[in-house]
């Protein structure tokens, strides 16, 4: 699998790099058929995950169920291959439990905009979401690092 990336706030990052390049290495080894949908990839990548210590579903506050993906130690993880809105409930849950001292930093991971082209309408996108994180640099202060996946080796 083809991937690209791009680190948000790298400067104040406190991510372990091991972790970065845990995720790096799971998603280059992972085999992908285009006849698979979104959801078989989705639970492909995160059962490869789980079995680095990474989480299920965590809330982001005990009042709401209100949830990210995973987190592994320090750090919190999105994974996002439906609707382009997402990504910005995404961000906003993944600032508030950085600014709470839940988390140090954060890996995201979504589609290139090849393949969420080939996913669907309107589906969220690498390209998209590093040029919006550019122009939201004082808002979004968490570091997150982000991974855009192509689908195809």
């Amino acid at each position: 699998m083809r991937i690209k990336e791009y680190f948000h706030q790298e400067k104040l990052s406190q991510i372990d790099k091991s972790i970065i390049q845990n995720i790096r290495d799971t998603l280059q080894a992972l085999e992908w058929q285009k006849r698979h949908s979104s959801k078989d990839f989705r639970d492909t990548l995160l059962k490869s995950l789980g079995t680095f210590g990474w989480s299920n579903r965590v809330r982001i506050d005990q009042r709401s169920k209100i949830n990210i993906t995973s987190v592994l130690n320090d750090v919190g993880l999105c994974l996002q291959t439906g609707n382009m809105s997402r990504f910005y409930a995404d961000l906003l849950k993944l600032e508030t439990i950085y600014r709470k001292e839940i988390i140090q930093g954060a890996i995201y991971i979504l589609p290139d905009k090849d393949w969420a082209k080939k996913l669907g309408a309107n589906r969220a996108n690498y390209e998209r979401l590093v040029e919006e994180l550019k122009i939201f640099e004082a808002t979004v202060t968490i570091p997150i690092m982000i991974f855009g996946i192509s689908g195809e080796k």
